[in-house]
């Protein structure tokens, strides 16, 4: 689905900037109440323009990701979130490669912004598989608790063979201060 550099260019920030689940979590989060958060999102639109009809299925949807918020509230941060945004844009340039438009070369840039990104916002293997066990979980939620259950079933499986396995061999990346 990339249809020029520009277009990944554009796919890649938006998704290491933070406009992907964490951003959607953060706006679930911050919202003052649910009520606010339905008006903005599905009556009125967030630009408060464009007023588009009432959509249950919609409603259904942001009030399991709500609760899922509020269940997390003081315990989870969005931030921790922007591990999926960026795997997510790590897998976006992976796809580049396969595709041909990347070569690993110039891949190395994208790849080091994001890993950057991780080791910034993470301190170990294992805040990072909680972060994207909390964002996979918080985007299954769009489906229904039954996806979220499976998701993370899934997901922690993975995530565990992961932590035992080939991120146990590499320790956990630095940021040189100097």
């Amino acid at each position: 689905g990339i249809m020029s550099s520009e277009d990944l260019d554009d796919r890649f920030k938006a998704s290491i900037e933070g406009a992907g689940v964490a951003a959607s979590y953060r706006k679930m989060l911050e919202a003052p109440s649910f009520s606010d958060l339905v008006r903005n999102e599905n009556t009125i639109g967030w630009g408060g323009f464009d007023p588009i009809s009432r959509d249950p299925e919609i409603e259904k949807r942001m009030r399991r990701q709500r609760i899922f918020c509020d269940y997390f509230r003081g315990a989870a941060s969005w931030t921790q979130l922007r591990s999926w945004d960026a795997a997510s844009a790590c897998a976006l340039i992976v796809e580049a490669m396969a595709a041909g438009m990347l070569s690993p070369a110039s891949a190395a840039p994208y790849l080091r912004r994001a890993a950057t990104e991780l080791a910034v916002r993470f301190l170990s293997w294992h805040e990072l598989a909680k972060g994207l066990l909390l964002a996979r979980a918080f985007s299954a939620l769009t489906q229904s608790e039954a996806a979220a259950h499976d998701a993370i079933a899934r997901e922690l499986d993975m995530l565990m063979k992961l932590l035992e396995g080939p991120w146990a061999a590499f320790p956990w990346p630095r940021i040189k201060t100097n």
